[in-house]
């Protein structure tokens, strides 16, 4: 029989305190090595499209938490055009996951670091992989 193409979509939601530290764009050791996973996986896949969407948790202004997402994806971006990921294939964009509430006596969140961390699922990159595999 001839072999038949099977659509694929990956959709990978890596945690950015895995991916980044607070307030970064850079890459950390953790992050390279699960993106070097997500290429691994995608040999062998025509791949149509490669979507990265930063994020960034609310704390700071609005304009540059969105800078800092759109810096996040492009950092994603980057890396794996260093891997060999044509960066043609590879479109970048920024929602919270949880709403922490402000910091205040008696809560759960007594201050800025307790909120840092409730927020910390808010920082994030999504890479959503776009194609085909041939199964035989």
């Amino acid at each position: 029989a001839a072999p038949v193409e099977e659509p694929r979509v990956a959709k990978v939601t890596l945690a950015a305190d895995t991916l980044f530290a607070f307030d970064s764009d850079k890459l950390s050791a953790d992050g390279r090595n699960m993106l070097d996973q997500l290429v691994s996986r995608m040999a062998g896949m025509d791949v149509e499209v490669i979507l990265t969407t930063g994020y960034a948790d609310r704390l700071g202004k609005d304009a540059y938490n969105q800078q800092l997402s759109e810096r996040r994806a492009e950092s994603v971006k980057t890396y794996l055009t260093e891997k060999g990921v044509d960066s043609g294939l590879i479109r970048g964009a920024a929602d919270p996951v949880v709403n922490c509430p402000k910091p205040a006596a008696g809560s759960q969140i007594r201050n800025m670091q307790d909120l840092i961390k409730c927020l910390a699922p808010n920082r994030r990159a999504v890479i959503e992989v776009i194609g085909t595999r041939t199964v035989q």
